[in-house]
């Protein structure tokens, strides 16, 4: 379970930078009031200051390490592999439960592969059936990809051979 309170600078823990601190923040701040709002549509900001710390932090070589330091931090349960963007969906919104977690995942997941830049998000989400669509996209292209690669090999069978 997360830890819950005021998140400012001043309980920033030292394994962050105050650059990664401010971005860690910024996610909160937008899951406080996506919780606030009752819009169909409110948790899109809240998915877009996600997807914009992930972006900035793969752009500098450091979102698994930091994924890694904000899941012990704010006490997310362990996954083997676990991406970063769902250790950090799960560390600043807990109670959006894993069904919706999942989703929001795979449809960030899937602008990150399509590099849709942070700014783009909402205009790639709108252009795809929104997250919903998005997630759905996602699932179809990593099923096509595990067809793909598990497709069986025809096995050459020879008589003589026993």
């Amino acid at each position: 379970m997360a830890k819950t309170g005021k998140l400012s600078s001043k309980h920033r823990s030292p394994e962050f930078s105050a650059a990664t601190w401010v971005d860690i923040q910024a996610v909160f701040e937008a899951a406080k009031m996506a919780k606030r709002r009752e819009r169909r549509f409110a948790f899109y900001d809240y998915l877009s200051a996600v997807y914009h710390a992930y972006r900035r932090w793969k752009r500098l070589s450091i979102s698994k390490k930091t994924a890694r330091q904000v899941g012990r931090t704010f006490r997310v349960p362990s996954r083997d592999n676990g991406s970063p963007i769902r250790i950090l969906i799960e560390a600043t919104l807990p109670e959006a439960g894993g069904k919706q977690h999942s989703r929001w995942v795979r449809a960030l997941q899937f602008a990150s592969v399509s590099d849709v830049p942070s700014q783009g998000l909402l205009d790639f989400f709108r252009a795809n059936g929104g997250v919903a669509g998005c997630a759905r996209l996602a699932a179809e292209r990593r099923r096509r990809r595990r067809q793909k690669h598990s497709s069986p090999v025809p096995v050459a069978f020879h008589w003589a051979d026993f």
